[in-house]
């Protein structure tokens, strides 16, 4: 969040004996706030023009907009290389800690994987040895079981990753 007081920064750059062209240019008031100040003296019209004037802007990322980046550069000479050296820096290190969760859900996912892979392989030898040996009813459970554990879990992962697809995408 920044404000702005031109009349102010004016004064200050009056004052100060800096030039009033270093303060960002006031904006043109409204034809309708011209006319309804005019019949007023010229220290009270001045008085309400600078309340008028005073705004609040708001911006949203890691640079401020140009005009306020240029204040900054006009007050603190080098402040402006400073600040956008800083924003350049917060972007990468946002950029490679994304790359890095990204890289290890991978791991993490093709870790599971390989995991409920082994599990599932397992349960189906086990249950073609069992029927083998006799007990194809429990060989059997065991083999469908497995597959169907499988499968859920593969629907499931599906689901989730649907869900977070379509949150990644409003956001």
């Amino acid at each position: 969040m920044s404000r702005d007081n031109s009349a102010d920064e004016s004064a200050r750059a009056h004052e100060t004996g800096g030039s009033p062209s270093a303060a960002p240019p006031a904006p043109e008031l409204p034809a309708e706030m011209e006319e309804a100040l005019s019949g007023l003296p010229e220290s009270k019209r001045s008085e309400i023009i600078a309340v008028v004037r005073y705004r609040l802007q708001f911006f949203k990322g890691p640079l401020p907009p140009p005009n306020i980046l240029r204040a900054y550069e006009n007050a603190y000479p080098g402040c402006a290389d400073k600040i956008i050296d800083w924003a350049d820096r917060s972007i990468r290190h946002e950029h490679d800690t994304e790359r890095r969760r990204q890289e290890t859900d991978h791991k993490l996912l093709l870790r599971g994987q390989g995991t409920s892979f082994a599990v599932a392989m397992s349960a189906l030898v086990g249950g073609c040895v069992l029927a083998a040996l006799g007990s194809p009813v429990i060989g059997a459970i065991l083999s469908i079981g497995s597959l169907v554990g499988c499968a859920a879990l593969y629907i499931r992962g599906e689901f989730q990753h649907r869900q977070n697809s379509e949150k990644q995408r409003r956001s």
